[in-house]
């Protein structure tokens, strides 16, 4: 039985070719119970970065991964703008994402 708190989608509304850059993953990574390795995260070791994944994507493509998913962004490369239209859903019981308030609260 699958169980998953929270899911991201995201609609492709530009290209993002292979190498453009823009949503990477590590497939796969969902189901690790390991830490982040510091390396990883500006793709500094060539054997952890061969293991990030760039997909390309066009206009109406949809993707759809766990929030569990290690991701992020590369550099956008292409010559035009990046756009995607991105839901998040989450169990009513669950907060996801940032508390938005006018302003920083006192301390």
């Amino acid at each position: 039985q699958m169980r998953n708190q929270l899911l991201t989608v995201c609609m492709q509304l530009s290209a993002a070719p292979e190498g453009a850059g823009g949503f990477c993953a590590v497939p796969g990574s969902h189901k690790s119970n390991f830490p982040v390795p510091p390396s990883l995260a500006d793709l500094a070791d060539e054997a952890l970065a061969s293991c990030v994944v760039q997909p390309a994507l066009q206009p109406g493509d949809c993707l759809l991964f766990s929030e569990a998913t290690l991701h992020g962004t590369l550099p956008w490369t292409a010559a035009h703008q990046r756009r995607t239209v991105i839901y998040r859903f989450a169990p009513a019981g669950s907060a996801y994402g940032r508390g938005y308030l006018p302003s920083w609260p006192e301390s």
